[in-house]
């Protein structure tokens, strides 16, 4: 074999390890992109499912804060000047106005913490589907229960109920129970417990996603 026909072959070898190189390197660039754009889903579900928990979170402190039984001086004032009304102690309505005056700021707080979280849960239903708002349920449950027992016991004092059946005497302790009474134990506030119950619900749903 001559020296020309030798340098074909090796052209023709070096053409091919070439190809081979370059089908490798696409090989690799590829898999690299998938895996980078992998990474890069993780992240973003990672870090939007920390900001559903964080609001999450949020609202049920604001829950918290709704039902707390203490009431101080500082809050009383501020609510009273921010919704307006005269404090006259002589006034038998003013303990009913200053009382709607609070729990009016009070729930103002937890809107707040729910339209954040609402915010939140629009992309969270984009990256997951509705399954996530079908978890909010059962707190957003919780949240109704609180308003109506709000409403009406602010109802209780506005307008006093000469009602006093069983029945009329059992809404009352539930409402205290849940305005008044709060603990950590569920046997001593069930209340507590439904609202932990639905926070966790939510946290297992999003700790899938909460893995890098």
């Amino acid at each position: 074999m001559s020296i020309q026909e030798w340098q074909i072959y090796i052209s023709i070898i070096k053409d091919i390890i070439t190809a081979i190189v370059a089908l490798i390197a696409g090989v690799v660039a590829i898999y690299g992109v998938i895996a980078w754009k992998k990474q890069l889903k993780g992240k973003t579900e990672y870090e939007l499912a920390r900001r559903v928990l964080r609001a999450i979170y949020k609202v049920r402190d604001s829950i918290r804060i709704v039902r707390s039984p203490i009431q101080t001086g500082g809050e009383i004032e501020e609510a009273v000047k921010a919704s307006g009304i005269s404090y006259d102690p002589d006034d038998k309505s003013t303990h009913a106005k200053t009382q709607a005056a609070i729990y009016e700021s009070r729930w103002k707080q937890l809107n707040e913490a729910r339209s954040n979280l609402q915010l939140e849960l629009l992309e969270a239903e984009v990256s997951w589907g509705e399954g996530i708002k079908d978890k909010l349920k059962p707190l957003n449950e919780c949240i109704g229960k609180l308003y109506a027992t709000v409403y009406l016991y602010i109802a209780e004092l506005e307008r006093p109920s000469r009602r006093t059946d069983e029945v009329a005497e059992k809404n009352r302790e539930e409402s205290l129970r849940i305005l008044y009474w709060v603990s950590d134990n569920p046997e001593e506030d069930s209340f507590s417990g439904k609202v932990k119950g639905a926070v966790e619900q939510i946290e297992t749903f999003l700790k899938p996603h909460l893995k890098l």
